[in-house]
């Protein structure tokens, strides 16, 4: 009877973990998508941060999730689309407060060629950058890490 009864929980215990992690990437990719949607309608300002702060949080719930590392094409899209968005989020605070540039002497231009090695030659890094270029370039590397996450989110 105790073998059944602890057969019968582990069996359980399996069925509830698994949806729990799919639930949460699902999570995390609809939560991303708001952030695009708002993107492709040109609002930014409080409602993308808000947008962004809400993605972020559920971003986070999904890579603390050891289930996460089963799917790692999936973690590093995900991955990648946030740190997009944040980095669009940082251009456009300090597009607002500086000039239209982001010179190569800033730390901001080198950090930008680690995080994205594409960019470099994307965006024409030649000394300069406008943020407009920028912004529009993180954008794109997001809306291409999320498709990416849609085919291994609902890949059978």
């Amino acid at each position: 009877m105790k073998k059944i009864i602890i057969a019968l929980f582990v069996i359980i215990s399996i069925c509830i973990t698994v949806p729990v992690y799919a639930q949460t990437a699902k999570d995390a990719y609809k939560s991303l998508k708001k952030v695009e949607a708002l993107t492709e309608t040109n609002i930014y300002g409080r409602d993308y941060l808000n947008a962004y702060a809400e993605a972020k949080a559920e971003v986070e719930l999904y890579l603390a999730n050891p289930e996460s590392q089963k799917k790692p094409a999936l973690k590093n899209s995900i991955s990648r689309a946030t740190l997009a968005y944040k980095w669009a989020g940082n251009f456009w605070a300090s597009k607002m407060s500086k000039d239209k540039y982001i010179h190569e002497s800033e730390p901001i231009y080198k950090k930008i060629i680690v995080d994205f090695p594409e960019a470099k030659e994307s965006i024409k890094m030649q000394g300069t950058i406008q943020y407009n270029d920028a912004i529009g370039f993180m954008y794109g590397v997001a809306s291409s890490e999320l498709a990416k996450a849609a085919k291994e989110l609902y890949k059978k």
